[in-house]
Order: C-alpha cells, then sequence, then structure tokens
C-alpha cells in the first residue's frame, strides 16, 4: 500500500471512531439530562436527602412521599454514572480502533511481502 493511501485509511478508521465515539457521549449526556430533569421536576423544592427528611420529619410529607423522593434522588445519583450501555459502547469502540490499526499493520505487512517477492524476481 502506497503511504499516500495509508494515510488515507488511518485517516478514515480515525474519522470513523471519533464521529461514532462523539455520538456515543452526546446520547450518554442526553440520557443523563432527561433523567435529570424529569427526576428534579417530580422532586419539586427537596434537592438533598437532608430536605428529604427535614420535611418529613416536620410532618410536611409522609412516609410513602419521603420514599418515594429518596427513590427519585438515588436514581438521580445512579444517573450520574455512566450506563453499562454506555461503557460497554466505548469498549466496543476502543475495539474496533485496535482492529483497525491490526488491519492497517496486516495490509502493510502484505504489500512489502508483495515488494520483496517481485523484488526477488526481477
Amino acid at each position: 500500500m502506497k503511504a499516500n493511501k495509508q494515510i488515507e485509511l488511518q485517516n478514515w478508521w480515525l474519522s470513523v471512531l471519533r464521529r461514532v465515539t462523539q455520538n456515543v457521549m452526546e446520547e450518554e449526556e442526553k440520557r443523563q439530562e432527561r433523567i435529570k430533569k424529569t427526576n428534579l421536576k417530580k422532586m419539586g423544592e427537596y434537592r438533598t436527602e437532608a430536605d428529604i427528611m427535614d420535611a418529613y420529619g416536620c410532618g410536611v410529607i409522609t412516609a410513602a412521599k419521603k420514599d418515594k423522593l429518596l427513590d427519585l434522588l438515588e436514581e438521580l445519583d445512579r444517573a450520574a454514572e455512566n450506563d453499562e450501555l454506555y461503557t460497554m459502547k466505548l469498549e466496543l469502540l476502543s475495539e474496533f480502533g485496535q482492529i483497525a490499526k491490526n488491519v492497517i499493520k496486516d495490509q502493510e505487512i502484505a504489500d512489502r511481502m508483495v515488494a520483496e517477492s517481485q523484488g526477488a524476481r526481477a
């Protein structure tokens, strides 16, 4: 493979990886933002566990409401972490990048062998 073709191939692989990685990251950010927005709306004025427990202690909210708010707060905390699907996608992209490097390397070796065999015949 000529040097220019090799550079083109490497650039193409890298551009694909960048685009897909960016899409995966944006998708995860949107997921987290959706959960955050939905849960904050449902939680109303209560933003922390202390707020919830104070309201419950003062009799402002019921035990059922307290439990629901604490569940929403926990879900909000979990949403801040990357979900498993996001992590798996990034791992697959990393593997894809390694495969791309191997394909390019294999092509370089094949081209070198062809060039050597043609040089030996001459």
